[in-house]
This record gives C-alpha cells, sequence and structure tokens, in this order.
C-alpha cells in the first residue's frame, strides 16, 4: 500500500520526536524501494530482521503504527495543573517559605495528602524561581597559629629537604635549622640523602655559635634517635 509522509501530518510531527521521524523516513523510503533494507538497518541501527518487521507492519497498519506508544501521549506521572497550582500556593505560605525541598515534598504528603516525587516537585519548583535553602555548615574552628618564641635561641625548628639544587637530574637534600623567633638559618649542611650525619652537621654549627640550653623542634621523626642520645649527653 501507497503511505503517505507522517511529517506533512502538522499533528503528528509536533509529537515526533527527532528519532521517531528518522524512524519514519527511513522505513517510508525502504517502503518505497528507495532504500535498500540493509542500508536502512545500518542508518536506524537496528538488525535487518527488524528493518522487515517495521516495513511489514507500515504495509499492513501503516506508517502511524511504528511509532512508540507512548508517543504524543503525557507522562502518567505528570503534575495536573491544578495540583501544580495548589502546590505552589502553599509554598507562598510565610511557614514554609524558608522550608528545603526534601521536607516541604514530605510536608505535602503528610499535612496535605499531595503525593509528589522529589524530582517533579524539585523540577516544578525551580521553574517558578524557587531554590532551596542550602543547610549552613558551622565552620570547624581552625587550630590557632603558634606565636613565634620572643628571644633568638628558645626553639630551632629543622627539616631536611631534597631537590635537585644543581638542575643537573641528581637529587640533594639540604638540611637546617631556622630560629624560630627571628627565621635566621643557625645550620645549614648538603649530602645526597637525608640522614644521621646531616642533622649532626647543622647540630654542630648551631652549638658552635650557641653555648645556651636549646629546644628543638622537629619536623620528621628520622634519623633522630641516635641523635637524641647524643643531645641528652651533651645536655
Amino acid at each position: 500500500m501507497k503511505t503517505s509522509p507522517l511529517w506533512e501530518d502538522r499533528e503528528m510531527r509536533s509529537i515526533m520526536n527527532e528519532k521517531e521521524k528518522l524512524k519514519a523516513l527511513v522505513i517510508q523510503m525502504c517502503c518505497e524501494g528507495k532504500m535498500t533494507v540493509k542500508e536502512g538497518a545500518m542508518r536506524l541501527k537496528l538488525s535487518e530482521r527488524q528493518v522487515k518487521n517495521l516495513k511489514r507492519r507500515v504495509k499492513e497498519f501503516g506508517i502511524e503504527s511504528i511509532l512508540h506508544r507512548n508517543c504524543g501521549r503525557q507522562p502518567t506521572r505528570t503534575l495536573l495543573p491544578e495540583i501544580q497550582q495548589e502546590i505552589m500556593e502553599i509554598k507562598a505560605r510565610p511557614e514554609y517559605a524558608k522550608v528545603n525541598f526534601f521536607h516541604f515534598c514530605e510536608e505535602l504528603k503528610t499535612e496535605f495528602g499531595i503525593k509528589v516525587s522529589y524530582s517533579a516537585l524539585r523540577n516544578l519548583l525551580i521553574a517558578n524561581g524557587i531554590k532551596s535553602p542550602k543547610t549552613r555548615r558551622k565552620r570547624k574552628v581552625k587550630h590557632p597559629r603558634r606565636e613565634r618564641r620572643e628571644r633568638f635561641g628558645e626553639l630551632l625548628q629543622t627539616d631536611a629537604t631534597p631537590y635537585d639544587w644543581y638542575g643537573i637530574g641528581a637529587k640533594s637534600t639540604i638540611h637546617a635549622f631556622i630560629d624560630d623567633a627571628t627565621g635566621k638559618l643557625t645550620g645549614l649542611y648538603m649530602c645526597k640523602n637525608e640522614c644521621y650525619e646531616g642533622y649532626a652537621q647543622i647540630t654542630r654549627q648551631t652549638l658552635q655559635k650557641m653555648v645556651f640550653r636549646l629546644r628543638f623542634m622537629l619536623m620528621g621523626f628520622r634519623c633522630f634517635s641516635q641523635m637524641r642520645n647524643s643531645l641528652l649527653r651533651m645536655n
């Protein structure tokens, strides 16, 4: 049977999406011999058997028969206009002005008997320019920064930093002691890796310059078991 182009019908064209339009066009061309079944299957990304079934259905029942059964139908979960209006009126009440979407969805169900999914309610409210109030978390109290010591020599900070200092592709490690009060270096030593020798050298340099008792803040925990014993004996 000869079929009329479905896309020429304005009413049907308005309810068809692009995928349905493409299917109707390809199957129409296959029925009229303007396109082979193989070409139609490749264009629609279907099997040749599926295209043959669609052709047979069109010849028996017309081109409308290949459309999806829900084409042009309103989804069953779509909110009716009167329900939408009622929800918006409830949301406009002062007691619900600052209620978030999730809580408001529960209130509609328990207090007003309106059953609506969270996603449908969210889409409705956002479409009407309403945003869900965000719960503001309490800011964590940050650990206050330690104040620097008042006098030079009260506290030394130490660390070792590996880096390609010379730009030759090989890393070297700088060991250093820094006075907490002034930020001045009291000891500096470079070797290949972070090690006891590096810390021992900067300790020797520092003790040669400073003859009073020191407190140390160690930034790491490696290589210090021997150094701790040495410092205890020196003190």
